[in-house]
């Protein structure tokens, strides 16, 4: 991982706020939906490509994503930052390490919940224990990919 911050405080903000990909996620209050899944399946009729899965509280898609990125990205990044061998990603990892853990059954959990809706998420293959592997799990069930 190549450096891209000037300080510990840069790299913890970049954590932190990654989630609005810089103020451009939100347009006119409605999170830009990016389930690629769908978009396919509605421009070339093929079928079985999305998932178009049911979420928590009756939640649209783009909502729940944005709520897991919100909540979990920064995590992700963090983990992230634990391999670097940059002393800059490694002291704005500090921030949050010790949280990793907690955040990890956390983002579990979301996916049982998930899997409660939606039966045929059952078959999800991922990594329990990998971080970033289970947050991209869950941003791709967000995202209508079939599973």
């Amino acid at each position: 991982m190549t450096t891209q911050y000037a300080s510990v405080q840069k790299a913890v903000q970049h954590m932190e706020n990654a989630y609005d990909r810089r103020g451009k996620y939100l347009v006119d209050g409605r999170p830009r939906y990016t389930t690629h899944a769908v978009k396919m399946e509605d421009k070339t009729g093929l079928k079985g490509i999305a998932g178009r899965y049911q979420f928590i509280n009756g939640q649209e898609p783009a909502f729940a994503e944005y709520g897991y990125r919100k909540r979990f990205l920064k995590y992700s990044i963090a983990t992230g930052f634990l391999k670097s061998e940059d002393p800059i990603c490694q002291q704005a990892d500090e921030t949050l390490k010790d949280q990793l853990p907690v955040r990890l059954k956390e983002i579990n959990h979301e996916i049982e919940e998930l899997i409660k809706f939606n039966p045929e998420l059952r078959r999800l293959n991922h990594n329990k224990n990998n971080l970033i592997e289970t947050y991209r799990t869950l941003i791709a069930i967000t995202s209508h990919n079939n599973s």
